[in-house]
């Protein structure tokens, strides 16, 4: 068994670290989500956390192999959670995007009418939350989820007219609310 009592040596320190491989290689397979095994393998999360490992060796303050077990395990999960965040994090939407013909940059609003409309959208956002909590819910069923008022009224235990009302009526409050967009 190993001896941890001097990890100070970096060479030393190095084949503690190699010696627990197989360890994270075990833990790395169990805590790797599926889907994103493609991206990268576990193999390469545990390399990442024996370099990282070895960087902050002087961080390391166990004296036997269970706590350079532990310690290494807390660092693979960091780095796991690192590779996950990595991938699951909202990358652009390409339907989204625009062909810019030269030229055509003209057409396109300024930075300063750009800043103005997200003003009002803050503005917006403040109004609706100000509504009362079923006024709200009726909006926000209808704008953020596109709902059709029969589906609004089923879900908020209307008619399908009363959750039209409930909108209208919202919608009228919010324009006197919210800033004039023609301001």
């Amino acid at each position: 068994m190993l001896e941890l009592v001097s990890v100070i040596d970096a060479d030393r320190f190095a084949d503690a670290l190699e010696h627990c491989r197989r360890f994270l290689l075990s833990v790395a397979n169990a805590e790797m989500p599926g889907h994103l095994v493609p991206k990268g393998g576990a193999s390469d999360i545990v390399q990442e956390s024996l370099l990282a490992a070895y960087q902050y060796r002087d961080r390391f303050h166990g004296r036997t192999l269970a706590d350079l077990r532990a310690w290494l395990r807390g660092i693979l999960l960091h780095e796991l959670a690192d590779f996950r965040r990595r991938y699951t994090a909202a990358r652009r939407d390409v339907a989204r995007e625009e062909v810019v013909e030269p030229g055509a940059a003209a057409g396109r609003p300024e930075p300063v009418e750009h800043l103005i409309r997200m003003e009002r959208s803050v503005a917006v956002t403040a109004a609706i939350d100000r509504l009362p909590a079923d006024a709200r819910e009726v909006v926000l069923l209808r704008l953020e989820h596109r709902l059709g008022f029969r589906e609004i009224g089923t879900r908020t235990g209307r008619t399908e007219e009363g959750a039209r009302k409930v909108f209208v009526r919202a919608v009228d409050r919010l324009r006197r609310a919210a800033p004039d967009p023609a301001a």
